[in-house]
């Protein structure tokens, strides 16, 4: 495997009311942009949420974050749990490939 395609972000697809929705791993520089605050999650979703060949569906206006707000709850809580963990943000300890812990 060539060390461009092993560093390229993870991809994950949902299947949320009959649509596929996929999510991305953040790239270095996209993670930076995220910064805090009471938007942060939707931020985290608006760079996450990707079309089949891996292009951000969403930017990062204030209207595209509040489109993504108005969206139902549960559906919400899908996309933010994958979203997260494919971002390393969710708590959960990173394993080797082999099964064992990772070194932190």
């Amino acid at each position: 495997m060539s060390e461009e395609k092993a560093f390229q972000p993870e991809r994950a697809e949902l299947e949320i009311k009959g649509q596929t929705v996929y999510i991305s791993e953040l790239s270095g520089e996209d993670a930076i942009g995220l910064g805090e605050g009471k938007d942060y999650i939707y931020r985290l979703l608006a760079k996450s949420i990707v079309d089949k060949d891996g292009n951000r569906r969403f930017g990062d206006s204030p209207e595209d974050i509040a489109q993504i707000k108005r969206w139902g709850q549960s559906k919400l809580r899908k996309m933010i749990s994958v979203a997260m963990r494919l971002n390393g943000l969710d708590d959960e300890p990173e394993k080797n490939s082999d099964g064992g812990p990772s070194a932190a």
